[in-house]
């Protein structure tokens, strides 16, 4: 955005501008001082862009400027008039400018253009509206019907925000201490929340809360996302954190709710419309299903009218038993039902609800769709329903609000490349593990206006992964602070989704999501891979975590933990340029990630395996840094997964977990699945009763 001083303004900003030319073309008064008989010098065509000038959402105290391009398309010279900045709609204009204007009438030669700047700098919380009027010599426009630029902003409003959006308590016991969660309250909209008076709780003796102490009303400055230090360092402007306390008292499930009035008054008050009322349920419960609404009060922002936009729901069983959607319905819709539900699977007969009850499992979740389309200026609301079998929230009810806009929204276009490839990039690719991906938005575009090059404006995200991948989007090296372009890279083999929305210089975010579809498959004879979890870990991503380790050894004569026989991080790589002693030829296997710090992975490929040849895999609990990891491993043969164990439970540090034998050629894996108290260091793998009964070859002469 670009910020300058604003030069002093007036209410209504009119340039009326002089005779340039001899020629009058009729004009009845020979010093064309008669408004209604403008100078006809030349016959140009005017052409405005962008028009409207749609201001995106611009918060009190800042500013921002749309430059608005006035083309004659035309081989003949265009006079400008007069240009006028007026209200429309009975709006205000005070918080608008125009510039850069000469200071006069002027002339815009063929096919030439002429640039003015609009600037908004928001003082109130209402909405700027106006409109640029321009008298000229286009024929297509008169005195009477001039041509006249629209002028959109959004109004500056509070917006409550507690999380989480339910306190929910596991059901304890009368003797069990106390147990407490923290609900923080911000501001997530563009002007000041004004807490009217302090919380309180209502409901039973179960719980109760402490709020720290506090003048009110209160004022929350709107959240800083584009500044995390100014949170850091003065978190009293921008959060209040209410501390819930539960204790049971007795059997039985126990409810409540933390009371928040603020002056957003989208919150509704019964009785009190100048005063809005958020309730927080607060809740413990034996074992029950449990919704969990990603977000309950949804802001689409604003939205070309015409235009449809999705809006993907997401709903999360918290809780311990099968939760059943039953019915998903629009309770309430706006005028013209701008809102309409796209059930997907869950709608088969096309009725408009759920056919039968969606289970979701403890911990999983499940989505629908939601679609806006506005059909004119001004803002949208409904209200959807979320029918299940929570014995808490049987009715979850999901707020929804966007805004109409005249203009277009771009289009996002996103294509993936490996990485040092010249190859054009495509929507799906295919690639290998550990490959380097390239993805590309640049071809993302806006039919009326520009896609700036930030953060903002490119939304990249993962949609999804292969299971316990961990996947993260960096600056691309060859492209460095662009950000039409993400890299990643594939550590595990799968399927990998992204997904990539912009937003132009207008603020509309594009009617469409676009996706990049990359399957990673192995392109050697045997791959295995490790990945784990530590549940016990707060910050899994972090640098700080525990250490667990894959095993590969060639049997006969190889020995676990053994070089040259066995690889693993201390003995990586076999093939050529290493001091193996010719164990490993041809195989010349290689471990290509060495994990230390937590979930991995890890992975030791080969691709030439000898034939006749037995290969144990195991893992090694190496360094416990966080309770019980719990390890999957997976083995890939000429690309397809053929063996897959998930989750075993490595308790200490230490254990070393027995996982397969591998036979080559006959691409065989046996399952041993043998967890051993300590680490068989120096121990050749065991010949399993199965390799003794499979028949294959030279199973009797490994030891």
């Amino acid at each position: 955005m670009h910020k300058v001083v604003i030069a002093p303004r007036l209410a209504i900003f009119i340039i009326t501008l002089g005779v340039m030319f001899s020629a009058c073309n009729g004009c009845d008064d020979p010093n064309n001082n008669d408004p209604n008989n403008l100078q006809q010098s030349g016959n140009g065509k005017l052409v405005v862009s962008p028009s409207p000038v749609a201001f995106s959402q611009v918060p009190l105290g800042s500013e921002d400027t749309i430059d608005l391009q006035l083309r004659n398309v035309s081989s003949d010279p265009l006079q400008i008039y007069t240009v006028t900045l007026e209200p429309r709609n009975g709006g205000s204009i005070d918080d608008l400018t125009l510039e850069g204007l000469p200071g006069g009438q002027f002339e815009i030669a063929p096919q030439d253009r002429f640039t003015l700047t609009v600037r908004y700098k928001p003082t109130t919380t209402t909405a700027a509206s106006g409109q640029i009027v321009l008298e000229t010599s286009d024929p297509d426009f008169t005195v009477a019907s001039p041509a006249v630029v629209p002028i959109a902003t959004l109004a500056n409003q509070p917006e409550i925000q507690a999380l989480p959006t339910q306190v929910r308590f596991t059901r304890q016991p009368v003797t069990a201490p106390s147990a407490n969660q923290v609900l923080s309250i911000t501001n997530t909209g563009t002007a000041p929340l004004l807490l009217t008076r302090e919380p309180v709780y209502s409901g039973g003796g179960d719980f109760s809360i402490t709020v720290p102490a506090r003048t009110y009303p209160l004022e929350i400055k709107p959240y800083p996302f584009d500044d995390p230090e100014a949170l850091e360092n003065n978190p009293r402007d921008y959060l209040l954190e209410v501390d819930v306390r539960y204790r049971a008292l007795g059997d039985g499930s126990d409810t409540g709710d933390v009371l928040i009035y603020s002056n957003d008054t989208s919150q509704a008050n019964p009785g009190n419309e100048e005063e809005g009322l958020l309730a927080v349920p607060v809740l413990a419960s034996a074992d029950a299903p449990c919704i969990l609404v990603d977000s309950i009060a949804r802001n689409l922002g604003q939205v070309p009218v015409g235009q449809k936009i999705p809006d993907i729901v997401n709903i999360e069983n918290c809780g311990t038993e099968p939760l059943n959607i039953t019915s998903v319905r629009i309770l309430e819709n706006s005028d013209e039902e701008e809102y309409e539900l796209d059930l997907g699977e869950w709608d088969l007969d096309g009725n408009g609800d759920v056919d039968e009850p969606v289970r979701i499992e403890p911990g999983a979740s499940d989505s629908f769709r939601l679609d806006y389309t506005p059909l004119a200026e001004g803002t949208d609301q409904a209200t959807i329903g979320i029918f299940s079998n929570d014995p808490i929230t049987p009715q979850q009810d999901v707020t929804v609000v966007g805004r109409g806009a005249l203009g277009a929204c771009p289009t996002a276009v996103a294509v993936g490349r490996i990485k040092g490839q010249g190859a054009s990039g495509r929507p799906s690719i295919g690639a290998a593990p550990l490959d380097y991906i390239i993805l590309d938005g640049s071809q993302s575009n806006d039919e009326d206006g520009n896609i700036p090059n930030a953060e903002e404006n490119f939304e990249w995200e993962v949609i999804s992964g292969p299971p316990d991948a961990v996947v993260q989007l960096r600056e691309a090296m060859e492209a460095p602070g662009d950000w039409r372009y993400r890299e990643v890279r594939l550590l595990l083999a799968g399927e990998y989704k992204f997904g990539l929305r912009v937003r132009d210089n207008q603020g509309f975010e594009s009617c469409n999501q676009a996706e990049v579809t990359v399957r990673a498959v192995p392109n050697e004879k045997i791959l295995v891979e490790l990945t784990w979890t530590n549940p016990e870990d707060p910050d899994e991503n972090d640098t700080v975590g525990s250490d667990v380790d894959i095993h590969l050894v060639k049997m006969g004569p190889g020995q676990w933990f053994t070089d040259p026989y066995d690889i693993y991080f201390r003995n990586a790589n076999s093939g050529p340029g290493s001091d193996n002693n010719g164990i490993w030829n041809p195989e010349s296997p290689s471990l290509d990630i060495d994990d230390t710090d937590g979930v991995g992975p890890e992975n030791i490929q080969m691709n030439d395996p000898a034939n006749c040849q037995w290969y144990s895999v195991g893992v090694h609990y190496y360094r416990q840094v966080f309770g019980t990891a719990y390890a999957t491993v997976r083995i890939y043969i000429d690309g397809g997964l053929v063996f897959e164990k998930l989750n075993v439970p490595l308790q200490r540090g230490g254990q070393f977990w027995d996982v397969a034998r591998i036979h080559w050629d006959s691409r065989q894996v046996l399952e041993v699945d043998e967890v051993l108290p300590a680490a068989p260091e120096g121990q050749a793998p065991a010949v399993t009763s199965d390799m003794a009964s499979s028949g294959l070859c030279s199973e009797a002469n490994l030891y």
